[in-house]
């Protein structure tokens, strides 16, 4: 699946398979900027699409698939957590490019084109702590489970215990509601977070690496 601009989303195929599925990509959509899938396959598909194509690949964020069916409650710090209003616009916006900066992310959505729809649709909680202090956005919901994305606090506010509390918080919002499992996407070039997550009871389920198509 592919939602352009961005990168091209693959399941697993090898072989054959793999050779069907970039000649089908190839006829569709022959210009994708690049592909993110499970390590294991993606390799295979960014050598073979760049042989085709005449191009070359470069890695790009490597990243971790963890999944959480109990949460593993952290020391909780002072302050609770609360849904963000859409009078807080102006800092969700300024939140997620600095989400975006200190991920190192290019070709992201801008924050003024989507962050006014989830805060309506009730998407996106804070942290609250004399003011919010953290942040956390759940999404892509389905039957049996939720993703949560956007996690962020700010320079001044880190290193307190805000942003496990507000994942926990919403994690645990979202099983008492009956989802199986929450999952999330972690950066593997930042221990920080991986650790974190780890701590709050998230389980690595697959590595997912991204090739850049120049």
């Amino acid at each position: 699946m592919r939602t352009p601009p961005y990168k091209i989303l693959i399941t697993r195929a090898a072989g054959d398979d793999l050779k069907c599925l970039i000649q089908g990509i190839d006829e569709a959509d022959p210009e994708i900027p690049g592909v993110g899938a499970d390590k294991v396959y993606v390799k295979a598909f960014a050598d073979q699409w760049c042989d085709l194509a005449g191009k070359s690949s470069r890695l790009g964020m490597q990243l971790r698939i963890h999944e959480l069916t109990e949460v593993s409650p952290p020391k909780w710090p002072t302050g609770k957590l609360r849904l963000a209003a859409a009078s807080e616009l102006d800092l969700l916006y300024e939140w997620m490019k600095g989400f975006a900066e200190d991920a190192g992310t290019k070709n992201v959505r801008v924050p003024e084109d989507w962050i006014p729809g989830a805060v309506k649709a009730e998407q996106v909680y804070l942290w609250d702590d004399d003011g919010p202090v953290s942040m956390a956005i759940w999404g892509r919901a389905t039957d049996s489970g939720v993703s949560i994305r956007g996690v962020y606090t700010p320079r001044d506010k880190r290193n307190r215990g805000y942003a496990s509390a507000v994942v926990a918080a919403v994690s645990q919002m979202w099983l008492d509601r009956g989802k199986r499992f929450i999952c999330l996407f972690t950066d593997l070039a930042n221990p920080t977070s991986n650790h974190i997550y780890y701590e709050l009871g998230y389980r690595p389920v697959v590595d997912v690496d991204d090739y850049l198509f120049d």
